[in-house]
């Protein structure tokens, strides 16, 4: 049965940051994820590491790193949308409102 892993804003800076003490061990544990594994990320950190590509002037080489990550992400990835009536739903739910 298929495992659906999420990863967060700071796993995917973490992937594309050539410094990241923590690149490795994650690039290792996603190349040992069944190939029936989905590896996906919210519209949220789609976003937020589209605006994070923003902050970098031209010069920067990181740029075109986020670059390549953003692509591959749109190209590979499941992209989770915000669903606000869903969230409402179950905020009411669990009694969280």
């Amino acid at each position: 049965m298929p495992i659906t892993y999420l990863l967060d804003t700071n796993i995917i800076s973490y992937l594309t940051d050539p410094n990241s003490p923590y690149k490795d061990k994650i690039k290792k544990k996603l190349l040992a994820l069944s190939e029936d594994d989905i590896v996906s990320v919210s519209i949220v950190t789609l976003y937020e590491l589209s605006y994070g590509l923003n902050t970098f002037d031209s010069t920067n080489k990181n740029k075109f790193i986020f670059e390549d990550a953003l692509r591959f992400i749109r190209e590979y990835l499941e992209i989770y949308p915000l669903d606000i009536q869903n969230i409402a739903f179950e905020m009411v739910q669990f009694g969280e409102t």
